[in-house]
């Protein structure tokens, strides 16, 4: 799906310090400073790393191991960091959080996909402009698209820019047949 789709672009081209920015005013009203050390603590374990990993895998936002194996002792220890109240699962500011974190993260995709969207634009609308402006006898103007990443909007784009081709081409024929 389109939204999989720009998470997992996100995954790949969005720096730490963005993502950063972006969750800290979603935990703020959430947790204390020390409970934010905590947490980042806990994140800085490989154990966290590999279940972070996994759960991104298993939401396709990233390849992976969905289902990593985990020793004992690990078990252990990944079952005392969620007891700690820096954990958020046992007065409800989990759900709160991660109800605020969804939402942030559906608008920052959105943003996101308008910015890709609108770079690629002014791509095609160069394109469009010089197809519209092509006389008989010219060369066919050649599009300089890359690819944005995201494969559904790729098409898209390439469609567009398909269709702008086709309609001028047949527009000069008629012209040309007019003539």
């Amino acid at each position: 799906d389109q939204q999989g789709e720009v998470m997992r672009h996100m995954a790949v081209h969005v720096s730490d310090d963005e993502i950063l920015a972006r969750m800290a005013p979603v935990y703020v009203p959430y947790i204390s400073a020390e409970d934010a050390r905590q947490v980042a603590r806990n994140f800085r374990s490989s154990l966290a790393q590999r279940d972070v990993a996994a759960t991104l895998a298993r939401a396709r936002i990233t390849p992976g191991d969905t289902d990593p194996h985990f020793t004992a002792s690990e078990r252990v220890e990944a079952q005392r960091l969620t007891a700690m109240p820096a954990a958020f699962g046992k007065d409800g500011r989990q759900a709160a959080i991660h109800s605020a974190s969804r939402a942030m993260y559906m608008q920052w995709s959105r943003e996101y996909y308008d910015r890709l969207l609108a770079q690629a634009m002014q791509v095609v609308r160069a394109y469009i402009t010089a197809a519209l402006d092509l006389q008989p006898g010219q060369a066919t103007p050649k599009l300089a698209l890359q690819p944005t990443g995201l494969p559904s909007l790729d098409k898209v784009l390439l469609v567009v820019a398909d269709v702008t081709l086709a309609t001028t081409t047949a527009n000069l024929s008629y012209a040309a047949d007019i003539d």
